[in-house]
């Protein structure tokens, strides 16, 4: 498909940025990356999307880097939406428990709420700025923005805080259960 669209696109004059699923997939193939909850089940990205959250720090990440290079380098895509990447405050997988001692110096299962969330607006904005830098070694010229979903009732616009840093533009989804 895209190898049909882009250079229509171009041709056109019209600019193709693409949508890009970051740390959630239903794929068989990605289930091993999944992050898990004490018991070792995959946590869900949400119970909107019932779909694995993916880990951030398991071999998932290097897949994620070589998709998003294909798209720029065999398609000359002219810029890419991550959709919310995501990091959850309680996750017991191997690869996030390693990152968080390496960080932290003490394992995850001890650490406080605030470290853990700490480490998780960390991990998400750390995620962007990799990405936005990845991004732009291979086209300077590249529109990088992402969407976040936030719940103005409980997080409000700290939710946000780094995650548009190194981006040109940022977007919002507003999520609530509180009403």
């Amino acid at each position: 498909f895209l190898a049909e669209l882009a250079p229509e696109c171009r041709r056109a004059r019209i600019k193709l940025v693409i949508y890009f699923n970051t740390f959630f997939d239903d794929n068989p193939e990605f289930a091993q990356w999944a992050c898990t909850d004490q018991r070792g089940r995959p946590i869900p990205f949400s119970t909107f999307w019932p779909s694995n959250l993916l880990s951030m720090y398991s071999p998932y990440r290097e897949k994620v880097l070589e998709q998003i290079r294909e798209l720029f380098v065999d398609y000359d895509v002219d810029g890419i939406w991550l959709d919310v990447p995501r990091f959850p405050l309680m996750t017991y997988d191997r690869w996030s428990r390693e990152e968080f001692r390496r960080r932290y110096g003490k394992e995850y299962a001890g650490a406080s709420p605030e470290e853990r969330e700490a480490f998780a607006t960390a991990s998400r904005n750390g995620w962007n700025k990799e990405v936005a830098a990845f991004v732009r070694k291979l086209k300077p010229s590249a529109v990088v923005t992402t969407n976040h979903w936030a719940d103005p009732l409980s997080e409000g616009p700290l939710a946000a805080a780094g995650l548009a840093e190194p981006l040109d533009l940022f977007t919002a989804e507003l999520h609530t259960s509180a009403i």
